[in-house]
């Protein structure tokens, strides 16, 4: 994932967690880093145009976390907080991964728990990275490349 697409969908998420709408965003860029964000650079941003670094300096200010985070490829939980390694994943991720290895599993006939334990993880963080369709696709990707049973 580039840092482009993962400002989008964090931006996305951090927008749907806190309820701010594009003028709240650019006030508390202001507010608490004395950064100047116009409401149509957040709607460019949000439609996948591109944007200058000092976009991500707002952003982060806006929101109250670092540069970094911004960019975080794992993304936020549901609580507006950065997922770092080794976190749990939020739980729609989690939902999704267990239905989609479970129902393929049960397809496939795949009985293998510690492939289905490890396919689960990763389709999780697939889906964070990327999205549903990603993490189903992820799924059969891996089990075509497998000889599990």
């Amino acid at each position: 994932m580039d840092s482009k697409t993962a400002l989008v969908q964090n931006l996305k998420k951090l927008k749907k967690v806190t309820g701010l709408n594009n003028k709240e965003i650019c006030a508390l860029a202001a507010d608490n880093g004395d950064h100047i964000l116009h409401g149509n650079t957040v709607t460019n941003v949000l439609a996948g145009k591109d944007f200058q670094s000092k976009t991500i300096d707002a952003f982060a200010a806006a929101f109250n976390v670092s540069p970094g985070d911004m960019i975080n490829p794992l993304g936020f939980n549901d609580e507006g907080k950065p997922i770092d390694k080794g976190e749990a994943f939020p739980m729609d991720a989690v939902e999704t991964a267990i239905d989609c290895v479970l129902n393929i599993c049960h397809l496939a006939g795949v009985e293998d728990r510690a492939w289905i334990n490890a396919t689960i993880k990763e389709a999780a963080h697939e889906y964070i990275q990327s999205g549903p369709d990603a993490a189903h696709g992820y799924v059969l990707t891996k089990l075509k490349g497998s000889n599990v049973n």
